[in-house]
C-alpha cells in the first residue's frame, strides 16, 4: 500500500474514531437533556403544589440547571466508562454504558419524588435502564443518529434559556436604575447588616464574656449601642418582614408557608421611590430570598447565585458528590453562602455600579446559623466527625445532645460570630477606601438569637425567651460628630424601618410604620423615660402538617401547643402561652430567665 493510501486510511480511521466519540457524547447529552427536562417540570409542579417557602424555592434558573447538571453528569459517566472499550467488545460496552447512564439519571430523578419509596425508585430505574440498554445494544446506529441530531438542539436551547434569564435580569436592573428619581439633598448612603441568628449575650460588644467583636465595638464607640434590643419574633421571615414594614409579626401574613405579599409596601420600595439605589445580598435563600418576597423594591438582589454549588443542587448525585468533597475540604460552604462571599458580591456590585444616587444596601449573613461550620475552632480545622455532628445538630433530638456536643456547637457558633465581625471590618475598610464612610449610616442587627439547651430547647423559632429575642443592635451615623451614646431602654427592631426612613430624610406618611429610634436621645436616659412596652409574637401552627416535618426541638417548646405572646419592659418579661400558661422573669437579676417568678407576681 502506498504512503498516500496509508495516510488516507489513517485519516479515515481518525475521523471514524472522532465521529464515534462524538456520537457517544451526543447520546449522553441527549439522555441528560431528557431527564433534565422531566426534572424541571417536576420541580415546577412541586413548587407550585407545596407552599412551604423554606423547603421549595423556585427560581427561573431551575428551568435549565437540571438539564445542564444531568448533561454534565452523563458526560462524566462517559469519561469514566470509556476505558471499558479496551476490555469489552463494542456491543457489550453499549449495553453497560447506556445501562449505567440510564440508571443514574433516572434514579436521580425518581429519588426526588417524595411519594416513591427508595426501593420503588431503584426498581423502576433498573427497569428503565434495562430497556435503554437492551435497545441501545440492539440498534446502536439508530440511537446514535437520533442523538447526533437532538443533542446540539438541546444544548442550544439550554444555553439560550440561561442567557435569556440572566440577560433579562441585567436589563431589568439597568432600566430600574435609569428610572430613579432625584433623592433628597444630602441623603446618606445606608448599609443595613443583619447577622442572622446572633444572640446579644454571645457578642463582646454587649457582654464582657462574649466573643470579641472589635469592629462592632468601633461602630458602637462612634454611634449608638442599644443594650435591650428585642426582635419582634424568633425566626427569620416575620422578623425581617417586621423590620422592613414596621408592622408587628401577627399583623403580617408572612409565615412558614406564606411569603410577603406583593401588595405589601416594603422599606426598599419606599427608598427607591425617593431616589435611592437599592441592593440586597442574601445568604438565607429560604426565608429571606425572592421566594419569601424579600426582594421587593430592590434594583439589584442576589440570593440564589449561579455557581457550581447551585448547579450541582439540581442533580441528586452531583449534590451528594459536592457535599462529600466539600465536607472534607471546605465545610463552611456546605449550606449557605459564607459571609465573605456576601461581602465580595457587595464590593463587586458597588465597583461596577455608580448612578450618582444614594445607596441603600441590605446584607443578610448566615454564618452563625446552624449548621455551625467555621473555618477553624481553637486555632485548628474541624475534624470530619465534628463537621458531621454540626451538619446534623439542627435535627438532633434534645434528648440526644450531651454536654460535649453542646459545647462543641457553642464553640463553633462563637467562631462564626468572629467571622461576622471580620466581614463588618472589611465593609468599613472598603467604604473608607472609597471615601464614602463619612457619608454613610451603618446599622448592624440580628433578626433573632439561638438556643443551646436553655429551658431544654435548641434552635430558634420555637420560643420567645431572651436567648432568641434579645439581639445586638448598633447604629452608627458617620456624619455625626456627637458623643456616642448607649440606650438602655427596651426597643423593638420593628422600628428599624422607620429609623432608616428617618435617616433618608423621607416623609414617613405611615407607609413604613413604627417610631424612629433616632428619637431616643441621651436626655431620655438621664430622665429615665419609659419608651413603652415591647411586644413579640410567635406561632408554629403552620408547621403541624405531615408534609413539613418540623425538627424535634420544636416539639419540646410550650409554643408547639399554641401561640406565644411576649411583653417586655425595662425590667421584666411576660410570656403568655396556650391556655392559661404564663411566665414572668426579672431581667435585671435573671437575664437568662432561669427563674420563673409568675407565682410571686400579684
Amino acid at each position: 500500500m502506498s504512503d498516500t493510501a496509508q495516510q488516507d486510511t489513517s485519516n479515515s480511521q481518525t475521523k471514524s474514531r472522532w465521529r464515534t466519540a462524538y456520537s457517544y457524547i451526543a447520546f449522553s447529552l441527549a439522555l441528560g437533556q431528557c431527564t433534565g427536562i422531566l426534572g424541571a417540570l417536576y420541580d415546577f409542579w412541586n413548587c407550585s403544589r407545596f407552599q412551604f417557602i423554606g423547603a421549595y424555592v423556585w427560581e427561573p434558573d431551575r428551568l435549565w440547571t437540571p438539564a445542564f447538571a444531568d448533561m454534565g453528569l452523563s458526560i462524566l459517566i462517559l469519561l469514566c466508562s470509556w476505558p471499558l472499550t479496551l476490555i469489552f467488545p463494542r456491543q457489550s460496552f453499549n449495553f453497560i454504558f447506556s445501562g449505567i447512564v440510564g440508571f443514574v439519571l433516572f434514579s436521580g430523578l425518581l429519588f426526588s419524588i417524595e411519594k416513591l419509596s427508595f426501593l420503588a425508585s431503584v426498581i423502576l430505574s433498573l427497569g428503565i435502564a434495562m430497556k435503554i440498554a437492551t435497545s441501545f445494544q440492539n440498534t446502536p446506529t439508530s440511537f446514535l443518529e437520533i442523538s447526533r441530531r437532538i443533542a446540539p438542539i438541546g444544548c442550544s436551547v439550554v444555553l439560550v434559556a440561561a442567557g435569556i434569564i440572566q440577560g433579562q435580569r441585567s436589563l431589568s436592573e439597568q432600566h430600574a436604575v435609569s428610572e430613579l428619581p432625584d433623592a433628597p439633598p444630602d441623603a446618606p448612603n445606608i448599609v443595613f447588616v443583619v447577622w442572622d441568628t446572633v444572640r446579644a449575650d454571645f457578642v463582646g460588644t454587649f457582654n464582657e464574656t462574649g466573643v470579641p467583636t472589635p469592629n462592632l465595638d468601633q461602630l458602637a464607640n462612634h454611634g449608638t449601642k442599644y443594650l435591650r434590643a428585642v426582635a419582634p419574633t424568633s425566626w427569620t421571615l416575620p422578623s425581617h418582614a417586621s423590620m422592613f414594614t414596621g408592622q408587628f409579626p401577627n399583623d403580617l401574613s408572612a409565615n412558614w408557608t406564606t411569603p410577603i405579599p406583593d401588595k405589601q409596601q416594603m422599606l426598599a420600595e419606599e427608598l427607591r421611590k425617593h431616589g435611592y439605589l437599592t441592593a440586597g445580598f442574601v445568604s438565607n435563600t429560604n426565608f429571606c430570598g425572592r421566594s419569601a418576597g424579600m426582594d421587593q423594591g430592590f434594583t439589584h438582589f442576589e440570593d440564589i447565585v449561579l455557581n457550581w454549588k447551585s448547579i450541582s443542587e439540581a442533580n441528586y448525585y452531583l449534590k451528594i458528590l459536592y457535599r462529600y468533597v466539600v465536607a472534607r475540604t471546605y465545610p463552611w460552604k456546605l449550606e449557605f453562602r459564607p459571609g465573605y462571599e456576601i461581602t465580595n458580591s457587595y464590593f463587586k456590585w458597588r465597583e461596577q455600579t455608580d448612578s450618582g444616587n444614594p445607596v441603600f444596601t441590605f446584607m443578610n449573613y448566615m454564618d452563625a446559623h446552624d449548621p455551625y461550620l467555621p473555618r477553624q475552632i481553637n486555632d485548628r480545622s474541624m475534624t470530619f466527625q465534628e463537621v458531621d455532628q454540626m451538619i446534623h445538630f439542627g435535627t438532633t433530638s434534645p434528648d440526644d445532645i450531651d454536654e460535649t456536643l453542646r459545647q462543641l456547637a457553642m464553640t463553633c457558633y462563637r467562631a462564626q460570630i468572629s467571622a461576622l465581625d471580620r466581614e463588618l471590618g472589611r465593609i468599613i475598610v472598603f467604604l473608607k477606601a472609597r471615601q464614602e464612610l463619612n457619608n454613610t449610616v451603618i446599622i448592624v442587627a440580628s433578626d433573632h438569637g439561638e438556643q443551646f439547651g436553655e429551658h431544654g430547647i435548641y434552635n430558634h423559632g420555637n420560643s420567645l425567651y431572651q436567648t432568641v429575642v434579645h439581639v445586638p443592635l448598633v447604629i452608627c451615623d458617620f456624619r455625626n460628630t456627637e458623643i456616642p451614646s448607649v440606650i438602655q431602654e427596651s426597643v423593638s427592631l420593628r422600628n428599624l424601618g422607620a429609623t432608616v426612613v428617618d435617616f433618608a430624610q423621607i416623609p414617613q406618611e405611615q407607609i413604613i410604620q413604627g417610631k424612629s429610634l433616632r428619637k431616643l436621645k441621651k436626655e431620655d436616659q438621664i430622665q429615665n423615660k419609659q419608651q413603652g412596652i415591647v411586644y413579640g409574637y410567635n406561632s408554629m401552627e403552620e408547621l403541624k402538617v405531615p408534609s413539613y416535618p418540623a425538627p424535634d426541638c420544636f416539639k419540646y417548646s410550650i409554643g408547639w401547643e399554641g401561640r406565644l405572646d411576649l411583653w417586655i419592659n425595662d425590667s421584666h418579661s411576660l410570656i403568655l402561652g396556650p391556655g392559661e400558661h404564663f411566665e414572668v422573669y426579672d431581667l435585671i437579676t435573671d437575664p437568662l430567665e432561669l427563674n420563673d417568678i409568675s407565682e410571686e407576681t400579684p
